[in-house]
């Protein structure tokens, strides 16, 4: 017999006490699967991975793009001709 159970004073106390404590832990077990119910719904974590940047996403080279200097000394050397 458990402590709550000769604490109490007569059959329907007995009854109405067990189904305290039974509803009690049913509340438990919810809360406990609700808890776990949106731990599982959430996104994961996002993780930093380190990659290699892609060659389309790389600094071009100074022969790839022409630079302003280049530019500008293109055309004095054009006006200058």
């Amino acid at each position: 017999m458990l402590n709550w159970q000769k604490a109490a004073q007569d059959d329907g106390h007995i009854l109405s006490r067990g189904f305290a404590v039974s509803e009690a832990s049913d509340l438990v077990l919810l809360n406990v699967a609700v808890y776990v119910a949106e731990a599982l719904s959430e996104p994961p974590p996002i993780r930093r991975i380190h990659r290699t940047v892609s060659s389309s996403r790389r600094k071009r080279r100074p022969s790839d793009t022409p630079t302003i200097g280049h530019i500008l000394s293109e055309r004095i050397r054009a006006a200058a001709t």
